[in-house]
């Protein structure tokens, strides 16, 4: 499987991105379960990446969409043979706090799975304010 990561701070264009994936592939937006408690949201999206098997290629935008990954490789789910490109997106203006803190967390599980999975490709995408 090939696994898509589209990851970052608010505002700063991963849904506009994903976007423009529907219909070559599925697209989970962390959005969705904006209404579920934080610490089960991982554990729901490990469920959905893997919930089609035969799909090829499945892509994950949102805040959370790294800690999905992170837990699917905890269960198990993902091994080496399969692929992980992450798209990061950065902002065009300064972080406040919680941006900052969010960003920090999300390079920290990017380290990691860059360690379980050393061919992972990382893009690190700047938003034009001209989209």
């Amino acid at each position: 499987m090939n696994i898509i990561v589209i990851a970052g701070a608010p505002g700063t264009g991963k849904t506009t991105f994903s976007r423009k994936l529907e219909g070559s592939m599925r697209v989970i937006y962390t959005d969705d379960l904006k209404d579920i408690p934080w610490e089960s949201q991982s554990g729901i999206l490990a469920t959905a990446i893997v919930h089609k098997p035969l799909e090829k290629v499945v892509a994950i935008e949102g805040l959370c969409a790294l800690r999905g990954v992170r837990k699917a490789v905890e269960y198990g789910w993902i091994d080496t043979d399969d692929s992980v490109t992450v798209f990061m997106f950065t902002e065009p203006y300064d972080l406040g706090r919680y941006s900052e803190s969010l960003a920090k967390a999300q390079l920290t599980i990017l380290a990691d799975l860059i360690k379980k999975f050393p061919n992972t490709t990382v893009y690190y995408v700047k938003k034009d304010n001209n989209e």
